[in-house]
């Protein structure tokens, strides 16, 4: 399993299209068994970032207890978080993209829609944890998303794109709906208040 992973790994990191193409036949149980590793192995370097970090300090105070306990602490919290929060936002996402597919013409099955989430964001996995430029590794794992639907759907980029974008686009909407309203409510309560 280690060999295959990091074949699978090096496969995307290094050439995306042609591992996308075989990795139509892999099932989702081994998709799910390789995410599963990169997210822990994410997990657990995102704790680490945080228990080292100014947070274990703050948590050692707040709570009385040493530094080292309060980093111990900061590890596990940010470590189980992550994990439950990557594994369900990952469902979600795929869900979400998989209702466009559909709408786009995708034929494939939610599987591939899932494995193309799951193995398209290896970058981010593997390096997104690191601080100020995981961010580089995001998009990156973004763009390899987009192909990966592409490739697994056997769609055109064009709707690959589309099928990704639009479900960003509809909660930016929802969420610039959402600020605003807040906002104004806000502004209205205060005005009203003198």
């Amino acid at each position: 399993m280690a060999d295959s992973c990091v074949d699978t790994i090096k496969g995307i990191l290094m050439n995306p299209v042609p591992t996308f193409q075989s990795l139509r036949e892999k099932t989702l149980g081994e998709a799910l068994k390789y995410f599963l590793i990169l997210v822990i192995i994410y997990s657990v370097l995102i704790a680490i970032i945080a228990s080292i970090g100014i947070s274990a300090g703050m948590f050692s105070t707040l709570t009385g207890s040493s530094p080292v306990a309060g980093g111990a602490m900061v590890f596990v919290t940010v470590f189980v978080l992550n994990l439950i929060m990557m594994i369900i936002f990952t469902f979600i996402v795929a869900i979400i993209v998989h209702i466009f597919v559909i709408l786009l013409g995708g034929k494939q099955g939610f599987h591939q829609t899932m494995k193309g989430i799951i193995y398209g964001g290896t970058p981010a996995y593997l390096l997104g944890w690191i601080p100020f430029i995981g961010i580089i590794f995001s998009i990156w794992g973004f763009i390899l998303e987009i192909l990966g639907i592409r490739e697994l759907q056997q769609m055109s980029t064009l709707r690959a794109v589309l099928a990704v974008i639009i479900p960003i686009i509809i909660v930016m909407a929802v969420m610039i709906v959402l600020i605003a309203a807040f906002f104004m409510t806000v502004m209205s309560a205060s005005s009203g208040a003198f």
